[in-house]
């Protein structure tokens, strides 16, 4: 992951991370690359493609999360929402 150091406009970190895809019977690992700016952590299919301006392939908001735990994918941390009453 690149620090803020390395990038400007409100991004706080940026790297390569692997995200499970929604698949209906087997669920695929895919790596993205995601940037994290203000509360938005954005994906990209890769760095070039963030470079380069285009839209990013999806986002997640990060002011949502309210829990971080490992997961089941080599020990990687999972993010997920406390359960609402």
């Amino acid at each position: 992951m690149a620090g803020p150091e390395d990038s400007g406009g409100g991004v706080r970190m940026a790297g390569y991370l692997d995200k499970r895809g929604k698949m209906k019977l087997v669920s695929t690992w895919k790596r993205y690359w995601f940037v994290l700016k203000d509360q938005l952590l954005l994906y990209y299919k890769s760095q070039l493609e963030c470079l380069n301006l285009s839209a990013c392939r999806g986002s997640l908001n990060m002011g949502l999360a309210s829990c971080v735990r490992p997961g089941a994918h080599r020990g990687l941390p999972q993010l997920g929402r406390k359960a609402t009453p």
